[in-house]
């Protein structure tokens, strides 16, 4: 990006860019909406926000006032640390 290109951009969305985490810029991890996170997790919209209130699931980073997201890979971590339970014979 040119300084030009990053002048044109509101100071709140540099900040943003600029405090993303380095892993997070050099790979094809992607942002997820409140219905990817729920679609990949396979349960209810409102189970995610629960999930978030409940800290079970990492806070969304908003990308506008309205506009939260969760970071693939932080999602794949979380699912990755549970423990697993063994289903009863």
């Amino acid at each position: 990006m040119t300084a030009a290109e990053g002048a044109a951009l509101p100071g709140a969305l540099i900040a943003a860019v600029a405090s993303c985490d380095v892993l997070h810029a050099q790979s094809t991890d992607r942002l997820l909406t409140p219905g990817g996170v729920a679609e990949t997790l396979n349960i209810g919209l409102s189970t995610v926000w629960w999930m978030c209130r409940e800290g079970r699931l990492p806070p969304p980073i908003y990308i506008g006032p309205k506009s939260p997201r969760w970071w693939f890979s932080e999602l794949h971590a979380v699912v990755a640390a549970c423990p697993r339970s063994v289903s009863p014979k």
